[in-house]
């Protein structure tokens, strides 16, 4: 306040900074207790990056916007995918305000949460949760992925799973496939042969779909990333039956 009173008295700048001995005394005194601020605020938000390390994704800008906001779940949405790689938005119940019910990704691809989550408390505490939830959704996913997948229609996985489990129940079903193909494949000669038909088959029947005009550009995008995984997945099957190998542990 005393140097803005001083400038106000003395408008010449040069007068104003170099006609009195006020900027020498307060300004290195200003300067050291900036310092002392930007410690402390460095320490403060230290300890808020080790209570939630994805925070050290964020620079100290938007960590603090982040924290001074932290009341309010939905003001942090938009900060999201400063914190995470591919989450982009949250849903929320209509009834229960601070209730998230879904995951919405960079694509637009929305995964409903196994458990809706009640975010509240300190904002590192409940983006904690919305991990921890996260983990247990795609636990669940991968859980009835495995169980259900064998002998599931191409179709189906595209409609029944989120793009990352799809991917998962097609190397699933070639895995087991596969295996099968190679235990038996000393008693029945014909087994691999069969195992590489219907690796085909299933390549074929992805194409077939794609010529579909009623799938969304999200649908249409995972049967793209499934075709290619199932022709990695028909090569490794061709090698194989190439070099002949009759045994799971023939390496």
């Amino acid at each position: 306040m005393k140097i803005t009173a001083k400038a106000v008295e003395t408008p010449n700048c040069v007068q104003c900074c170099c006609g009195n001995d006020l900027m020498k005394t307060l300004l290195p005194h200003l300067t050291e207790q900036l310092e002392l601020c930007q410690k402390s605020l460095t320490g403060y938000l230290e300890t808020k990056r080790n209570s939630f390390p994805r925070f050290y994704f964020c620079s100290d800008g938007v960590l603090l916007e982040i924290l001074s906001q932290g009341s309010d779940p939905h003001a942090i949405v938009p900060h999201l995918q400063n914190v995470f790689d591919s989450l982009a938005s949250l849903t929320f119940d209509k009834q229960k305000k601070y209730t998230a019910t879904m995951m919405v990704a960079n694509d637009k691809e929305d995964v409903p949460f196994s458990t809706p989550l009640n975010l509240a408390g300190n904002v590192e505490e409940y983006l904690g949760e919305i991990v921890n939830n996260m983990q247990e959704t795609l636990h669940d996913l991968c859980r009835d992925c495995g169980a259900e997948c064998d002998g599931m229609a191409c179709e189906e996985i595209v409609n029944r799973f989120p793009a990352q489990i799809g991917i998962l129940a097609l190397q699933f079903a070639w895995t087991m496939d596969t295996e099968d193909a190679l235990r038996r494949a000393r008693q029945d000669k014909s087994s691999m042969s069969s195992a590489n038909r219907k690796a085909l088959n299933t390549l074929n029947e992805f194409i077939t779909l794609t010529v579909r005009p009623t799938w969304t550009k999200l649908q249409r995008t995972n049967i793209e990333t499934l075709i290619t995984i199932q022709v990695h997945q028909k090569d490794v099957t061709d090698e194989l039956v190439k070099k002949k190998v009759k045994d799971p542990g023939d390496f």
